[in-house]
């Protein structure tokens, strides 16, 4: 049980029809020792669990598979957590059961794990299936990265700066005692939790290396959560994103958070338009008017999203108004 190096979470709901593609990547790994893989099983209306436990019978490898049961559904967010409280590894890794790691996987982040004793977060590079948009998005932009770095300004500024380092949960590998010293457990029943999270995940990461391995596959699929939702509970769990983030601004490289704030809340404007005014009004004034770069502000709404900026006249007066809030 202490030779677990690291511990695969993998939360389970409505994915028969990629289940048995995601495990057997995980079976298929060139290095299977010091490794567990944890099943969430987040109370699946379908045969994902049937599916799992009929390949699992059969699997004679290295890697310690374990499933737990959720009483009741109760989302991703509480999945993941479920996860990281069983797990025993020394490194925590999370896996989509949509999507799927590459055989050498495994290998190449224990080898970092093993080159940089005590690193907290490691940072792989993605394939995407489905949306060449969603690749140049999602893949690291390895020759501005460094192999290593303890510079926590950096490693802030770079986890905040949306379209450089993918702001998901999954394809990071992170030391679990790490996790539990800082409380860094998904907040449940919102969507876009990895946006949330990431955030806080960037406020204490003291160390960080990159593995140049495409290594994590990532599957664009038509019928999941985030092409799937409430509209209404879409807007709400926007606003508590943003306003979470705002009331725990720091003092240590502020403007990388202000920057990452205000690209969220641009890019969430359409869903947010129909929600209390107030909403609006809190962002400005907890963001924009406290910031020492106020003349930036329109900088950064045309680099972040220029299409609305131009589209909008609406948010345009919005923008004006920025200047004149006290």
């Amino acid at each position: 049980m202490d030779d677990i190096k690291i511990s695969i979470i993998i939360p389970v709901f409505n994915v028969s029809k990629y289940i048995e593609r995601c495990l057997l990547s995980v079976m298929n790994q060139t290095n299977t020792k010091g490794i567990e893989c944890i099943l969430v099983d987040d109370k699946t209306p379908d045969d994902s669990i049937k599916i799992a436990q009929n390949l699992l019978a059969n699997y004679q490898g290295n890697i310690n598979f374990r499933l737990v049961e959720h009483r009741e559904n109760k989302g991703l967010s509480a999945a993941r957590n479920t996860g990281i409280k069983k797990a025993i590894g020394e490194y925590v890794y999370f896996l989509d059961s949509d999507d799927e790691i590459t055989a050498d996987c495994m290998e190449g982040l224990l080898k970092l794990i093993e080159r940089y004793k005590g690193i907290e977060l490691i940072q792989a590079d993605v394939l995407v299936r489905g949306s060449d948009f969603m690749q140049r998005h999602l893949e690291l932009k390895c020759d501005l990265l460094p192999d290593y770095t303890d510079d926590k300004c950096w490693i802030k500024d770079s986890l905040l700066t949306r379209g450089f380092i993918a702001e998901t949960a999954w394809n990071k590998l992170i030391k679990r005692t790490f996790l539990l010293e800082h409380d860094l457990f998904f907040k449940e029943n919102i969507i876009h939790e990895d946006i949330h999270w990431t955030f806080f995940l960037a406020k204490y990461v003291r160390t960080m290396a990159f593995s140049k391995l495409s290594s994590y596959v990532y599957y664009i699929n038509p019928n999941t959560i985030t092409t799937n939702i409430n509209k209404v509970r879409e807007s709400n769990s926007r606003w508590l994103i943003i306003k979470d983030m705002v009331v725990y601004l720091d003092d240590k490289c502020v403007e990388s958070q202000k920057r990452y704030i205000l690209s969220y809340y641009i890019f969430s404007y359409k869903y947010l338009c129909h929600n209390d005014k107030s909403n609006d009004s809190f962002v400005m004034k907890q963001i924009l008017s406290k910031s020492n770069l106020i003349q930036s502000v329109i900088l950064n709404l045309w680099y972040y999203s220029p299409e609305i900026f131009k589209r909008n006249p609406f948010f345009q007066r919005r923008v004006v108004n920025f200047y004149t809030i006290k």
